[in-house]
């Protein structure tokens, strides 16, 4: 699976594509294609957050785990956005489980190279 494609930013997560293209070049390195599986769990709930997820295509559904088994889809995230999104706000695990809906592709980029490559008012802190 390639990460490049034909727009400024050859990807097709908007927010990646969105990135100036010295910062784009700076993350690049740092990103990894993956292939997103229907059902796929991207991280548990109340675990550590191991990577930043870009969706190219597909969708991924953040699910609150009831007290009695059953879920509620608390978000849904596809290639507009990340999932992961509270690792900008300097956190390692939210009560919430995310899951992939719709497969697709993306890309990722560790969690602890994330966090030292977003900085404050880097273009991905939105």
């Amino acid at each position: 699976m390639s990460i490049y494609s034909s727009s400024r930013n050859p990807v097709g997560n908007e927010l990646i594509a969105a990135l100036p293209q010295q910062e784009y070049e700076r993350l690049l390195p740092n990103l990894e294609p993956v292939s997103l599986s229907i059902k796929q769990v991207l991280y548990e709930a109340n675990e550590p957050i191991e990577y930043a997820y870009f969706p190219n295509s597909g969708a991924s559904s953040m699910l609150n785990l009831m007290e009695d088994g059953q879920t509620i889809e608390a978000a849904t995230i596809g290639k507009e956005g990340m999932v992961d999104v509270p690792l900008l706000l300097g956190t390692t695990q939210i009560p919430l489980q995310v899951i992939v809906q719709i497969p697709g592709d993306g890309l990722r980029m560790k969690a602890e190279v994330f966090k030292a490559e977003v900085y404050w008012g880097c273009p991905l802190q939105f």
